[in-house]
């Protein structure tokens, strides 16, 4: 599986780094908005593939005041889970004392469970330093190099839960 290649572009509250990878014939443009929530978004358009996919619990960290995205076996393990990259054009929401985000038409809050069948998953690492974040937002974890998800834009919010 190949990474996409990475060019960020900076901007008040948009802030963004260059990094072209070699071999990489097309570009995913990162960004950053907001402070509460911080959001991170991505425009790398993907191709479902399978049915295999990942489930996960958004969570907001008050700290941080980032999202993760983490499944049933990551917390049953203890693992911190992902930094969602939601798709370009998401906003943040925060207005209804619960912190959230609008992606592809969809509210999206804490303690909502997404579904989706294909993502790609990447070590936040390839990203240049330039690109900041708040202390604590891009998970680490010992078991898993790959830290953040992009979330396609056609995701299913709160699929058939026990």
């Amino acid at each position: 599986m190949s990474y996409p290649c990475i060019s960020v572009k900076s901007a008040v509250l948009l802030v963004a780094v260059g990094f072209l990878a070699a071999g990489c014939s097309g570009e995913t443009e990162f960004s950053v908005m907001g402070v509460d929530p911080v959001v991170v978004t991505h425009d790398y358009k993907h191709e479902s593939r399978g049915t295999a996919g990942f489930r996960g619990r958004v969570e907001f960290s008050s700290e941080s005041r980032c999202f993760r995205i983490v499944s049933d076996i990551q917390k049953g393990r203890g693992e911190p889970g992902y930094l969602p990259v939601w798709p370009a054009g998401t906003e943040a929401l925060s207005g209804t004392g619960r912190r959230g985000v609008e992606a592809s038409g969809v509210e999206v809050f804490d303690g909502d469970v997404v579904q989706f069948t294909y993502t790609q998953s990447l070590d936040w690492s390839v990203v240049p330093a330039a690109l900041t974040l708040p202390e604590g937002c891009v998970p680490r974890s010992s078991s898993d190099a790959k830290n953040v998800m992009l979330v396609p834009d056609d995701f299913t919010l709160n699929p058939t839960t026990p």
